[in-house]
């Protein structure tokens, strides 16, 4: 299932000279964060990998699915309530035949709530 107008929705898309920056809005009335956790809703970590994974495929206008995960350090919690938007800065993209590495950023203008190395395979 895409995330994409489920948990967030795109505001807007911004190339840099490393990669990319998306703004995105947190979908509060989404199902999932009804589940988790009820009375206090936070952003599942699974759920922000695959946001990664759905912007790179944006970015690249091709599919790609997540196959390693290098390094995942999640800093704080993302409450959809707390922090209605969020940025995810993809960068040191790099791109082989068929599969792409990088690093993304899960930010606001006040913190820095995850940090992840990943590899991603073409479908």
């Amino acid at each position: 299932m895409k995330l994409n107008k489920f948990l967030y929705k795109i505001l807007s898309q911004n190339c840099t000279l490393g990669g990319v920056v998306y703004e995105l809005s947190l979908l509060t009335e989404s199902e999932i964060y009804k589940a988790h956790f009820p009375g206090m809703p936070i952003t599942p970590g699974v759920c922000i990998a695959q946001i990664v994974e759905e912007l790179l495929c944006d970015y690249l206008h091709e599919e790609y699915r997540l196959s390693e995960a290098k390094n995942i350090k999640y800093l704080q919690l993302i409450s959809p309530v707390d922090t209605p938007q969020i940025n995810v800065e993809l960068k040191k993209i790099v791109k082989n035949e068929d599969t792409v590495t990088l690093q993304a950023i899960v930010c606001n203008r006040d913190a820095v709530f995850t940090k992840l190395s990943i590899k991603c395979v073409k479908k």
